[in-house]
C-alpha cells in the first residue's frame, strides 16, 4: 500500500492483461487496464490442483477445495494440526501440484504430504521460505548470511538447510529453467537518515549453484528510503511472465511499470500504470505491493 507522511492509503487491485506489457497474443477489445474489488475469503494458500481452505475455530483444519467447483478436491483429505494452538501464528505454503504443503508455525516449519497430511519433516524455522519448488523436493526463500545485506537461499524440505546460496533482494525463482532474478539495492537497514533513491540491479542467478550470470542497472527502476515517522525503505514488486521470458516491475516511488526482456536482457519499454483510483503523486507516498501472473497472462496488482 502506498506510504505517506501523515497517511497510509489504499490501491484497488489491478488486473492488467498481459497483452499490454509484450506477450504475442493479442487483447481482447476492452483490455484496457481493468480494475476488481479485492476479496479476503478465509484460505491459506492456493495450488494449481487445489485450494487450501483454513478454518481456525479450534486447531487449523485443513480442507483441500477445488478451485473451479469450490468442492471438496479429489484425492485430498482434509487434516487437522491438533498440537496448534487457535491463536498460534501459522502460515501455509503449498507446491503447484498441491502434493507437499509447508506449514510455517511461530518458529517452527512443519513439511507435509498434501494428500494425507502426513508429516514429513519438522524443524527450527530460522530464516524466511517463501515458496516450494514443484516438486517438493527444495523449499526458498529470503536469506540473511550478514546484516544489511539481504540474499536468497533454496533449502532442504528434511531438515531446513541451505543447498544453495545468491545474492540480491526480491528474489524470483524459476525452477522451470533454473534462474533466479533478484534485484541488488541500497542498503537501507543500517541508515538513521534516509537513503537518497538509486537504480536498482537486476541480477540473473543460476538456481542449482547461486553464480552470477549476469546484471542489468534498471536506471528508471528505484529504490530508497523516505522518512514518515522513520526512515522507510521502498522499492519494486517483481513478477516473472507465465512464459517466463518477461519480468514485469512496479515501481515504488511512481504509477509505472517496466517490462524486461529475459532472453535478451533489455528493457522494452516503461509505461504508466493506469487505472488507480488513488494515484501516487511522486515525492509524497511511496508503495510496495505483491504481483502475480494466471496462467493465461493476467498480471494481479
Amino acid at each position: 500500500m502506498p506510504h505517506k507522511r501523515a497517511s497510509i492509503r489504499w490501491l484497488v487491485v489491478f488486473a492488467v492483461l498481459f497483452g499490454l506489457v509484450g506477450c504475442t497474443a493479442p487483447p481482447a477489445e476492452d483490455s484496457a487496464d481493468q480494475t476488481a474489488p479485492a476479496s479476503s475469503p478465509n484460505i491459506g494458500e492456493t495450488s494449481a490442483s487445489f485450494i487450501l481452505y483454513v478454518q481456525r475455530n479450534f486447531e487449523p483444519k485443513l480442507t483441500p477445495l477445488d478451485p473451479i467447483t469450490l468442492q471438496d478436491a479429489p484425492d485430498h483429505a482434509p487434516f487437522v494440526l491438533s498440537d496448534v494452538g487457535q491463536f498460534q501464528e501459522t502460515q501455509f505454503i503449498l507446491s503447484p501440484d498441491g502434493a507437499t504443503v509447508v506449514a510455517l508455525i511461530d518458529n517452527q516449519v512443519r513439511v507435509l504430504d498434501g494428500f494425507s497430511g502426513e508429516v514429513r519433516a519438522q524443524f527450527p524455522r530460522t530464516q524466511g521460505i517463501e515458496e516450494v519448488s514443484p516438486d517438493g523436493t527444495r523449499l526458498a526463500g529470503q536469506w540473511f548470511e550478514e546484516p544489511g545485506k539481504p540474499g536468497w537461499a533454496v533449502l532442504s524440505p528434511e531438515d531446513g538447510k541451505p543447498l544453495v546460496l545468491g545474492e540480491g533482494d526480491y528474489a524470483i525463482f524459476d525452477w522451470e529453467n533454473d534462474r533466479v532474478y533478484s534485484l541488488e539495492t541500497p542498503n537501507t537497514s543500517t541508515s538513521p537518515e534516509p537513503v537518497e533513491p538509486q537504480p536498482v540491479v537486476l541480477i540473473v542467478s543460476d538456481l542449482e549453484t547461486g553464480e552470477e550470470i549476469s546484471r542489468l542497472t534498471l536506471d528508471d527502476v528505484l529504490a530508497g528510503s523516505v522518512e514518515i515517522d522513520d526512515p522507510f525503505p521502498f522499492g519494486p514488486s517483481m513478477a516473472l511472465a507465465s512464459d517466463r521470458r518477461r519480468l514485469v516491475l512496479l515501481h515504488g516511488d511512481a504509477d509505472k511499470i517496466t517490462v524486461v526482456d529475459l532472453d535478451q536482457l533489455q528493457v522494452v519499454s516503461t509505461r504508466d500504470l493506469q487505472g488507480s483510483q488513488d494515484p501516487l503523486v511522486a515525492g509524497e507516498a511511496i508503495r510496495g505491493y505483491d504481483m502475480k501472473f494466471t496462467p493465461d497472462g493476467t498480471l494481479y496488482i
